[in-house]
């Protein structure tokens, strides 16, 4: 699994020849997808994601032509395990974004932002 805790932060871990790399990412984890196919686009540190999200919406003010309908972000606390489901498992965070809420079935995670372009 790419994403675990270690003392309340989130860690990104990927496999490189010869061992692994980690990625601090603090308390709070963001991810970027297109609802439409539930492909998860970017994830990772909250101040990344918002730059990235930022010059996409920049972008398409400057373009006459619509690139992307709903395009989401959403950042929060979330259970490591469905994080990792999110990212391994294209589609699933549709369903994740769908049919789970900050006090639904009483998860512990919380949503700080679900934005996007539509």
């Amino acid at each position: 699994m790419p994403y675990y805790l270690r003392n309340g932060s989130y860690i990104f871990r990927t496999e490189r020849k010869g061992g692994y790399e980690e990625q601090f990412l603090g308390p709070i984890v963001a991810l970027i997808f297109d609802r439409a196919d539930g492909k998860v686009l970017k994830h990772g540190s909250s101040e990344t994601l918002h730059k990235w999200m930022a010059a996409i919406i920049r972008l398409m003010e400057k373009s006459e032509i619509k690139l992307i309908g709903g395009l989401t972000l959403i950042e929060g606390k979330f259970p490591v395990e469905e994080l990792n489901k999110c990212v391994e498992n294209q589609g699933y965070i549709t369903k994740f974004y769908r049919e789970t809420s900050p006090v639904a079935k009483g998860m512990n995670y919380e949503i700080l932002h679900r934005g996007g372009l539509t």
